[in-house]
C-alpha cells in the first residue's frame, strides 16, 4: 500500500493546515457520494478524501474513466496532486472552491448541457472546471502587474481588449503540465491529444472575468427561447443556433510536438483576426469577441519538462513563443452544428464560466459564506497593498473587517451574476430553480444592508 499525504477540511474560522494520512487501498468502484446528485453542497462540510471520491463519481457518471481507459488509481493520484497545488491558505481560491466549481459544472450537464456534447467535451468540462485555478496566489491579475511578479513577467500579455490574463495563464500552464505528468490521455492518439488541449486552453482562459461580457452575449443571442429549448432536446437536432455576424479568418490550430530533448510546457500564444462582413441569417444567433493575446516569454522554473519517446503531440514554450498560429478561441465557421468541436467549445468554456460564478446560487448560508471568503481574500490582498504602497482597487482598501458588504454583493449579483445565469437557465430550463435562488439571495443582501443601516 501506498501512503500519500492529504489535505483535509478547513474552517471558515480558521486558516490552520490540516493534514491527514490517505492509505490508497485497491481501487473502489461505488462510493457513498451520492451528494453529488444534489445542488446545494458545501464543501467544507466535507473532508477533501471525501470530496475527491465524490470527483472520481462525478467522471464514473459519465463513464469517461471507462471510455478513455484512465486508470483509476492513476486518476486518483492524478486528484491528490491538483488537491496539492492548491493553496490551502487561501480563504476563496482553495480546493474546495475548485470542487464547488466541478460540482456546478456537473449540475449544469446533468441538467441537459450533456445533451449538447460528446463525452470528449465532457472530459474537458470536468477538468477543466476543477483545475481551473491551480496554484493561485490569492491575488489577482492587477496585483501581479502592480508588483512586477514573477507570473507577471512570464505572462504579461499585449491584448487588443486589454486584459491581460496573467493567472489564466499561469492555471492553464499548470494543468497542461499534470495532465502529462499523469498520462491521463495515453490512449488518445495525437489528434485527439492536441484538441482537447486545445478545448481545455480555451475553457480556462474563458474563467478570466474580461471575457465574461463576451460569454455572456453569446448565451444571451439564443433569441429563439422555444426554438432554442427544443434544439436542446435533441442530440441528433444538427442545426441548434447561428453564430454572429462577424466571422474569424480561418486558421488552423498547430500544436507541435515534444521532442527528446525535452522542450517546456509554458503558455500558449494567440494570433490576431479579421472581422468580414455580416452574415444574413434566421435562426438564433451567438455573437462572439474572441480574447486575443500573444505571448511574450517562457520560463524554466515555470514549465515542467516531459520526454516524447512516443512522439506525443502537445505544446511546447519553445515553439509557442514563435508560433502565431495557435489559437485559444473557438474558431467561427457560421453555424453552430451538434458534431462541429469548434460550436461545442462554444458551449463548454461557457458552462466553466457559469460554474465559476455560481457560488451566489446556493442556499443563502451557503453563499453568505463564499461571500465573506471571498471578500476576506480580498482584504488580505488590500493590506498587502497598503504594505506596499499601491492600490489596484479602491475598493479593496475598504473592505471592513467582517466583511459583511451585503450592498456591493447585491450589486455584484445584479450586474455580473444574473445576466450569466438567466441566460444560461434560458437554454436549460432544468436549471431554473438556482436562478431563482440567486435571485433570493440578492434579496436577501439587501434586506440585510437596510437591516445594518
Amino acid at each position: 500500500m501506498t501512503k500519500r499525504k492529504f489535505l483535509s477540511n478547513n474552517k471558515i474560522n480558521s486558516n490552520n493546515n490540516n493534514f491527514n494520512t490517505i492509505i490508497i487501498t485497491k481501487t473502489k468502484t461505488k462510493t457513498n457520494t451520492s451528494i453529488i446528485y444534489k445542488y446545494d453542497i458545501d464543501p467544507y462540510q466535507y473532508t477533501h478524501e471525501f470530496l475527491i471520491d465524490c470527483s472520481i463519481d462525478m467522471f464514473i457518471h459519465y463513464n469517461l474513466l471507462t471510455i478513455y481507459g484512465i486508470e483509476q488509481t492513476n486518476f486518483r493520484y492524478f486528484l491528490y496532486k491538483v488537491n496539492k497545488l492548491y493553496q490551502s491558505e487561501n480563504y476563496f481560491h482553495n480546493f474546495n472552491h475548485a470542487w464547488s466549481v466541478l460540482h456546478s459544472s456537473f449540475q449544469i450537464l446533468t441538467h441537459g448541457a450533456d445533451k449538447l456534447l460528446d463525452s470528449i467535451d465532457i472530459l474537458a468540462v470536468l477538468i477543466s472546471s476543477l483545475c481551473h485555478d491551480l496554484k493561485h496566489p490569492g491575488t489577482n491579475n492587477a496585483f501581479e502587474l502592480a508588483t512586477h511578479s514573477k507570473l507577471s513577467k512570464l505572462y504579461n500579455f499585449v491584448s487588443n481588449v486589454g486584459s491581460r490574463p496573467i493567472l489564466e495563464y499561469h492555471h492553464l500552464t499548470q494543468t497542461l503540465n499534470l495532465l502529462n505528468e499523469y498520462d491521463l490521455l495515453m490512449n488518445l492518439n495525437n489528434i485527439q491529444k492536441n484538441n482537447f488541449f486545445r478545448e481545455v486552453s480555451i475553457i480556462i482562459l474563458g474563467t478570466d472575468m474580461a471575457q465574461h461580457s463576451v460569454i455572456v452575449n453569446e448565451l444571451k443571442s439564443y433569441t429563439n427561447h422555444r426554438k432554442t429549448r427544443n434544439s436542446l432536446s435533441s442530440r441528433n437536432n444538427i442545426k441548434v443556433m447561428m453564430i454572429s455576424s462577424k466571422r474569424r479568418r480561418k486558421q488552423d490550430v498547430v500544436l507541435n510536438t515534444f521532442h527528446n530533448n525535452n522542450n517546456e510546457y509554458d503558455d500558449v500564444d494567440d494570433d490576431d483576426h479579421d472581422d468580414d462582413d455580416d452574415d444574413n441569417t434566421s435562426c438564433v444567433e451567438v455573437s462572439s469577441d474572441e480574447c486575443k493575446s500573444h505571448h511574450d516569454g517562457n520560463t524554466d522554473e515555470e514549465s515542467k519538462s516531459y520526454d516524447d519517446n512516443n512522439n506525443i503531440s502537445s505544446l511546447s514554450s519553445s515553439s509557442l513563443g514563435q508560433n502565431n498560429d495557435f489559437i485559444p478561441h473557438p474558431k467561427q465557421s457560421g453555424i453552430f452544428i451538434r458534431n462541429d468541436p469548434e460550436s461545442r467549445i462554444i458551449f463548454t468554456r461557457a458552462i466553466v464560466h457559469t460554474a465559476d460564478l455560481s457560488a451566489q446560487t446556493l442556499l443563502f448560508p451557503i453563499a453568505l459564506n463564499w461571500m465573506k471568503r471571498c471578500l476576506h481574500e480580498f482584504h488580505i490582498q488590500g493590506l498587502k497593498e497598503q504594505n506596499l504602497g499601491i492600490i489596484t482597487s479602491l475598493y479593496l482598501h475598504n473592505i471592513n473587517n467582517d466583511y459583511n458588504d451585503y450592498i456591493s454583493q447585491n450589486k455584484f449579483i445584479n450586474d455580473i451574476v444574473e445576466p450569466l445565469w438567466e441566460a444560461m437557465t434560458t437554454i436549460l430550463p432544468k436549471l431554473n430553480f438556482a436562478f431563482k435562488q440567486l435571485i433570493s439571495n440578492k434579496n436577501s443582501y439587501k434586506i440585510l444592508d437596510e437591516k445594518k443601516n
